[in-house]
């Protein structure tokens, strides 16, 4: 009996001239490199067609927002940021 007794028919259901897939597996290169890759043949003909939008592409395109009203202090202690917390009622180890 081998462990992998099914490992061909997933292969079977893949279609490994996918660029979307390759673009996924390369690490999300873009469709110019993947393209430059074929022609210097160091990958086979792809199939461009499915080749869409990638969510992770632009999620990972996405830039951090800063609040705009955000202010900056410009004197020593202007803004002091502090945590304020009641004690706890939970005993600790030396109490």
């Amino acid at each position: 009996m081998t462990l992998h007794h099914n490992v061909g028919t997933k292969r079977n259901l893949v279609n490994e001239i996918s660029a979307y897939l390759w673009h996924k597996r390369l690490g999300h290169k873009s469709k110019e490199r993947m393209q430059k890759l074929v022609n210097n043949e160091i990958l086979s003909n792809l199939d461009f067609t499915n080749f869409g939008v990638c969510i992770d592409c632009i999620k990972g395109r996405q830039t951090k927002h800063i609040k705009k009203s955000a202010t900056r202090s410009t004197e020593l202690l202007e803004i002091i940021h502090i945590d304020i917390c009641d004690p706890f009622d939970v005993p600790s180890f030396g109490k």
